[in-house]
């Protein structure tokens, strides 16, 4: 929110708190007779209901342009979040590339070594039996 709406919604909610107040504190301790006199007045009334209505929609079209701030920020954090993922999913698949390739190495050498060790077991026998 930039300082100037900032500073411009504060003076707003500032001006219609203390509108309230005193349209209230006046409603409470005028006599009677200005306040039927007041209420008796059309287009007194009218105006206090447009300005209540443009009040209203000011406020919701702020809501809506905060909300739409708000969506786009967390649209980026989102964005940002996704593509952290799609990078470990990445690496976690040259993981598992890495892992077949040293199983497959560990499997060949695993039955290089057993090939080797039963030929020495033979060659082993083999030079005990021959002397």
């Amino acid at each position: 929110m930039t300082p100037m709406l900032r500073s411009s919604l504060i003076a707003a909610l500032l001006t219609m708190c203390l509108a309230s107040a005193a349209f209230a504190q006046k409603a409470v301790r005028a006599p009677a007779e200005e306040r039927s006199h007041a209420s008796t007045d059309p287009l007194g009334e009218a105006q206090q209901r447009v300005e209540f209505a443009r009040r209203t929609s000011e406020q919701a079209g702020d809501r809506v342009k905060q909300a739409e701030r708000v969506l786009k920020e967390f649209d980026a954090e989102f964005q940002s979040a996704r593509k952290q993922l799609d990078q470990s999913a990445l690496r976690r698949d040259a993981a598992r590339r890495d892992l077949a390739d040293a199983k497959s190495k560990a499997a060949v050498a695993s039955k290089g070594y057993e090939k080797e060790s039963a030929a020495f077991d033979r060659l082993r026998t083999t030079g005990k039996n021959g002397r």
